[in-house]
């Protein structure tokens, strides 16, 4: 769930940049179709970019992807220290209880989200409850492929989808009853309704986000101007105007649907009297390629090293319910990842221990086989390769199998690898040789297993030795 939220704020940013270039360089022209094209493509662009995680090859040693990795490990060995006396005692436990057991930062985020959320849909729910008993009550009329409601009061003139919602008694004249008929027609028409549903939509998931209320102004005010200049071509244009001003103080309004004078008058009137703009202008629009290409790059492009640091994050930045359920055995680590002939010895078990180099106590997030060198070392399980290393300290010559949704395995300090980024492995393919590359005293093979993202006792998982 923290991911979906993750995913809402790199789409608000796509909608904002959008709607920010619409603002200052495409709102004053009279290109109100292509206008309209412009800010529902960029909602488009913005939901579907996030949601695209294209790798890119990245091995160079040294990198700051590298060292934030290594970072992290070391930021969890010490978090694991540090912790460690307080939870000797404390079994694991995958209980629904043990879900709400800390009420972690991203559990309020996500409580505080769903809360908003349920608040604008029984909001939404409340417009459209509003306006299905208008048209139940009311009058109506069908005029070709449209339904005419004739509604008491002196509420304002609207459409919304097929419908027009028009007065019953008006002092307006017969040729102005044809003007605003016509307008109303031309929202109908052009599927106004379809683009006000959206933003209630949006307005619904990205509640928080202040620049959804602009983007769904600026596509209601483009419908305007966008009926108005169908209306204007059929009538006089100051006849028109004149309407358009003597309706300006009609009375309270639905927020659902495309009133005949909800949008500024003053705006709409301008917008009457402007000239066309230079087809010229239209060239502008091809900013959209490298504001494209900015999105791409900043959401869409990951590295590989920066795909395995997510899987690294510690517990308190994931939830996700799924995580109870039933994993597939072949997905689950449980086999020795050495013959167990050639196993010299457990030279390093799971835990605090006294680390051979540095010469302090350190947790230990994996075990440690001695075996000699070019031992061949075994998947543990059916997975893909995720990550496959090289450097000169730390684990040294290492790859990570990626086994599923839940499970990973970590095979460091190898003296060379038999598989390449990318390959389909099954559970008991050898994958690499025992070695002592890395921050290393003697051949071995530092082997861990990372559930959800969190390293656990390999030893747990050894249910067999038929290897």
């Amino acid at each position: 769930m923290i991911y979906f939220l993750k995913y809402l704020v790199e789409a608000s940013i796509g909608i904002t940049l959008f709607y920010l270039l619409y603002r200052y360089l495409f709102k004053g022209n009279t290109f109100f179709q292509w206008n309209r094209c412009y800010l529902l493509l960029g909602i488009l662009l913005s939901l579907i970019i996030p949601l695209f995680h294209v790798p890119i090859a990245f091995h160079e040693e040294n990198s700051l992807m590298a060292q934030s990795l290594d970072i992290i490990e070391d930021f969890e060995s010490q978090f694991l220290e540090e912790n460690s006396v307080q939870s000797a005692n404390i079994q694991h436990d995958t209980s629904l209880l043990n879900v709400f057991k800390g009420f972690s930062f991203s559990l309020s985020l996500i409580l505080v989200y769903s809360i908003g959320v349920i608040y604008m849909f029984f909001r939404f729910l409340l417009k459209i409850s509003s306006l299905l008993l208008l048209i139940r009550k009311s009058k109506k009329l069908k005029i070709r492929q449209y339904r005419i409601v004739y509604i008491e009061g002196s509420q304002m003139p609207f459409s919304f989808l097929h419908f027009i919602f028009l007065p019953k008694e008006s002092a307006l004249s017969k040729d102005e009853h044809h003007q605003i008929l016509a307008h109303e027609q031309a929202h109908v028409d052009r599927k106004h309704s379809y683009d006000i549903l959206l933003m209630e939509g949006l307005s619904i998931i990205f509640w928080f986000n202040p620049v959804i209320r602009f983007v769904k102004r600026g596509i209601m005010e483009l419908h305007e101007f966008e009926a108005d200049a169908i209306t204007k071509s059929k009538f006089n244009t100051d006849d028109y105007a004149n309407l358009l001003l003597k309706l300006a103080s009609g009375s309270r309004s639905l927020k659902l649907v495309n009133h005949f004078s909800k949008i500024r008058i003053k705006s709409r009137i301008m917008m009457l009297k402007q000239r066309e703009s230079l087809p010229l202008k239209k060239l502008r629009y091809l900013v959209v390629l490298p504001v494209l290409l900015l999105l791409i790059s900043a959401f869409a492009l990951k590295r590989e090293d920066e795909i395995i640091i997510a899987k690294h994050l510690p517990d308190q930045f994931k939830f996700d319910i799924s995580i109870y359920t039933e994993t597939a055995q072949d997905k689950v680590p449980s086999i020795l990842p050495l013959a167990e002939n050639s196993i010299v010895r457990l030279s390093s078990g799971f835990g605090m221990r006294f680390h051979p180099i540095k010469k302090v106590k350190k947790m230990h997030l994996g075990i440690d086989l001695s075996a000699p060198v070019g031992t061949e070392i075994f998947a543990t399980a059916d997975g893909e390769v995720a990550l496959i290393k090289n450097q000169d300290t730390g684990y040294g010559k290492q790859i990570l199998l990626e086994h599923g949704d839940h499970y990973s395995t970590r095979y460091a300090q190898l003296n060379d690898f038999t598989v390449e980024m990318g390959d389909k492995v099954k559970k008991g393919d050898v994958i690499g040789y025992v070695g002592s590359s890395g921050t290393s005293t003697a051949p071995h093979l530092h082997y861990e297993v990372l559930k959800d993202g969190k390293r656990v006792d390999p030893e747990d998982y050894f249910e067999s030795n038929q290897n």
